[in-house]
């Protein structure tokens, strides 16, 4: 897994909240054309560690420390016979991203 390491990444996306609203989860993560052509999608999650599972899973065990994301996304690749996933956070502001970054940053 770990020549799969630069895809697999945790992604904090900011939108602001009236459009979020609007903005269905799966519009986050990478588009087609970020995908390198040796990856194909694929089903299930493969996170890189279990910090990064339970921020996943759990997102609100978290609630305390970081703002809840207002959407999530995870897309899962398979590149050269390795898996991983792509995880992306959406916040409402600016200032509950810089919050979530903070805490996340250090955690992963």
């Amino acid at each position: 897994m770990r020549s799969l390491a630069p895809l697999i990444v945790l992604v904090a996306l900011l939108t602001p909240a009236v459009r979020a609203q609007t903005t269905a989860a799966s519009a986050l993560g990478l588009k087609p054309e970020q995908v390198p052509t040796d990856c194909k999608t694929v089903d299930g999650y493969f996170p890189v560690d279990i910090q990064t599972a339970i921020l996943w899973d759990k997102t609100d065990l978290y609630k305390s420390l970081i703002p809840l994301p207002i959407a999530k996304n995870a897309q899962s690749f398979a590149c050269k016979g390795d898996k991983g996933t792509v995880y992306s956070f959406q916040y409402g502001d600016e200032t509950k991203r810089k919050t979530a970054a903070a805490f996340i940053r250090p955690l992963l």
